[in-house]
């Protein structure tokens, strides 16, 4: 049985772009699918090579005017989420 993840139910979906080096201002584009309480990321809309998954009932997300304007976009929420820096995910290095 194959399921076809463009008929489940999500609450969301679109691009998403992450912030890598914020010194060179250098972003990677990714594909998400919010199925709560999960941040599903693919590598493009055709959503079948999942990245990550992101538990975000425990994270805290974050909207500033401050951050924007810094970054010279629009749009853009902080995550905040425990993690050893020794285990930073691969898809965000």
């Amino acid at each position: 049985m194959r399921v076809d993840r463009n008929r489940e139910t999500y609450a969301k979906r679109g691009p998403l772009a992450i912030l890598r080096d914020p010194t060179s201002n250098e972003w990677k584009k990714f594909w998400f699918v919010l199925r709560r309480p999960y941040l599903h990321l693919y590598s493009s809309s055709g959503e079948i090579e999942e990245v990550a998954v992101i538990n975000i009932s425990t994270v805290r997300v974050e909207q500033s005017p401050e951050i924007e304007q810094m970054l010279d976009v629009s749009s853009v929420v902080t995550v905040i989420t425990s993690i050893d820096t020794d285990q930073v995910p691969r898809w965000l290095q």
